[in-house]
């Protein structure tokens, strides 16, 4: 059997935000799985992924807290994706073109990666104002 990193595999294009809602319900972030090309090994993890997102929906039953404190959790939860997304946005918003700016594509590296950092801005925005609302949550008394 070849190595994947040998020949060029197709990319898996990301999801769209409201597509089938199946796409999402998986345990890894698009961000983890662009790490692998392989597309057996993509659809493999994104499966177990989905095992797991399954055992955490079956727990909910036993949230012992308000539906309030369960949004507020759950937006945490967002929150810490956000700040991810931010992270990563701004490491690519940092990449240096490797040659001089003198030709079409490292022009163009250069301009998303521009785009990158400020998207990484607008998402530090976004994560600070929900950082304000729910970072710091007192979560009331479990149910009896």
């Amino acid at each position: 059997m070849s190595d994947p990193t040998d020949e060029l595999l197709p990319v898996r294009p990301v999801p769209a935000a409201g597509s089938d809602p199946e796409e999402f319900q998986g345990a890894f972030r698009e961000t983890f799985l662009a790490e692998t090309r392989d597309p057996e090994a993509h659809a493999v993890i994104r499966a177990f992924g989905k095992v797991l997102n399954n055992f955490a929906l079956e727990s909910i039953e036993r949230w012992p807290y308000s539906h309030l404190d369960s949004v507020a959790y759950r937006l945490q939860a967002g929150l810490a994706d956000l700040r991810h997304l931010q992270d990563f946005f701004a490491f690519w918003g940092e990449q240096e073109p490797i040659r001089e700016p003198d030709n079409d594509e490292t022009k163009r590296h250069y301009a998303i990666c521009q785009l990158s950092a400020q998207i990484a801005q607008r998402l530090e925005e976004f994560a600070d104002d929900l950082e304000k609302e729910v970072g710091d949550w007192k979560f009331g008394r479990p149910r009896s």
